[in-house]
C-alpha cells in the first residue's frame, strides 16, 4: 500500500482501533485469571477484576466504526456488490480460522496429543455455534454485515429512521429489553445493530461533551468492578462475572462515544507515525483472529505457578508477548498475496 493511500485515512480512527484491539488482546490475556476467582489470591483477582472491569467497551467501538464508514448514499441497486464483496472478504477467514482453533479445542491441556473426535465434533458445529471463544464477534459481525444496509435503506427512505428521537427511542426500548428479558448470546445482537445504527448518526454531533462522557466511563468502570465483585461473592460463580456487564451497553455508552470524539479531534503529523498507526488498524482483523494462538501457548492448566507472580506481571507480559506475536503473524500474512485473505 502506498504512502499516498496511507496518508488519506483518518489517523485518528485508526489509532482508536488500535487502542481497541490492543484493549481486547489485553482483556483475554487476564480473563482466565478473572473466571478462576476460587484459586486466586484475592488482591491477585482484584487487580485483575479492576482492568477486565475496564475493558468491556472496545468491542462495541468496533460496530459503532461500522455505521461511521458504510457509504450514506447506499441504494438497492448497491446490495449485489455490497454482498458479495463482504462475503469474499469475511467467510474464507471465518471457516479457515474456525478450522484452525477446532485443532485447538481438540488438544488436551495435560498433553499435546489432538483428539479426534473433538475435532470433528467441532468443525461439525461451526455453522451454528462458535469453534473458540473468541469466534462469536465473527457470528455477530457476519450478522450486522447483512443487517447493515438495510439499516442505513430505511434511513434513506423513511424520514423518520433518520431522525435522533428515533434513534433515542430504539435506545430506551432496547435497554428496557436488556433489564427484564436475558437472552443470551442472542441478546446482544439488538445492541451491536443499536451501536451501528448510531455510528450512522455520529457525523452530525460535534463531540462537545467529551470529557464529560469520559468522567461517565470511568465511572462505569466503577460500576462494572462493583457489581461483579459483589455477584461473585453472593453466588461463588466466578462465571457470573459478566453477568452485570455484557447488556449494559448504556452504562457503557458514555465511554464509547468519548473516544470516537476524543479519537476524531486527534491529528498525527508525523508521516512516518501516522503510516505504522494505520498499517497497524489494517492488521486489526488478523489480529483478532491469530491472537489466541498464542495466549493458548501459555498453558493455563499451570495458572498457580503463574499466581506466585506479582498481580498483573503475567498478564501484562502475556499482552505483549501475544500483542506483537499476532501483530507479526497478521502482517505476514496480509502482506502475502496468497495468505492475504487470511487476515482481511
Amino acid at each position: 500500500m502506498s504512502d499516498k493511500t496511507l496518508s488519506e485515512r483518518d489517523a485518528g480512527i485508526d489509532l482508536l482501533r488500535c487502542v481497541c484491539m490492543g484493549g481486547v488482546v489485553l482483556l483475554h490475556s487476564i480473563q482466565t485469571v478473572v473466571f478462576a476467582c476460587g484459586n486466586a489470591p484475592a488482591a491477585y483477582w482484584n487487580t485483575h477484576l479492576a482492568v477486565f472491569s475496564a475493558l468491556r467497551w472496545p468491542v462495541l467501538i468496533f460496530f459503532l466504526l461500522s455505521g461511521v464508514l458504510i457509504p450514506k448514499t447506499f441504494t438497492v441497486r448497491d446490495l449485489p456488490a455490497y454482498y458479495r464483496h463482504r462475503a469474499w472478504k469475511i467467510l474464507p477467514p471465518f471457516l479457515a480460522w474456525s478450522a484452525i482453533f477446532c485443532f485447538i479445542r481438540g488438544t488436551s491441556n495435560v498433553s499435546w496429543e489432538t483428539n479426534w473426535a473433538t475435532v470433528a465434533a467441532t468443525f461439525s458445529q461451526i455453522p451454528y455455534k462458535m469453534s473458540y471463544y473468541h469466534l462469536w464477534f465473527m457470528y455477530d459481525f457476519i450478522l450486522i454485515i447483512l443487517a447493515a444496509p438495510l439499516v442505513v435503506l430505511l434511513k434513506n427512505r423513511f424520514r423518520i429512521f433518520d431522525s435522533r428521537t428515533f434513534l433515542l427511542l430504539s435506545g430506551i426500548l432496547l435497554f428496557a429489553s436488556q433489564m427484564f428479558m436475558n437472552l443470551g448470546h442472542i441478546g446482544r445482537i439488538p445492541v451491536y445493530v443499536f451501536y451501528f445504527y448510531l455510528g450512522t448518526f455520529m457525523y452530525s454531533f460535534g463531540g462537545r461533551y467529551k470529557y464529560p462522557l469520559l468522567a461517565l466511563g470511568v465511572c462505569g468502570f466503577a460500576y462494572n468492578f462493583i457489581s461483579a465483585r459483589d455477584i461473585v461473592a453472593a453466588t461463588g460463580s466466578c462465571g457470573m462475572v459478566t453477568s452485570t456487564m455484557r447488556y449494559s451497553f448504556i452504562q457503557q455508552l458514555p465511554m464509547v462515544l468519548a473516544a470516537y470524539f476524543i479519537a476524531g479531534k486527534i491529528r498525527i503529523t508525523n508521516t512516518a507515525l501516522h503510516n505504522a498507526v494505520t498499517k497497524i488498524a489494517l492488521c486489526g482483523f488478523g489480529i483478532y483472529l491469530s491472537h489466541p494462538l498464542f495466549i493458548w501457548l501459555f498453558r493455563f492448566d499451570k495458572l498457580e505457578s503463574y499466581l506466585r507472580l506479582p498481580p498483573l506481571v503475567f498478564g501484562l507480559f502475556v499482552f505483549i508477548v501475544c500483542s506483537l506475536a499476532s501483530l507479526a503473524l497478521a502482517w505476514l500474512l496480509r502482506t502475502n498475496r496468497y495468505t492475504r485473505w487470511l487476515s482481511p
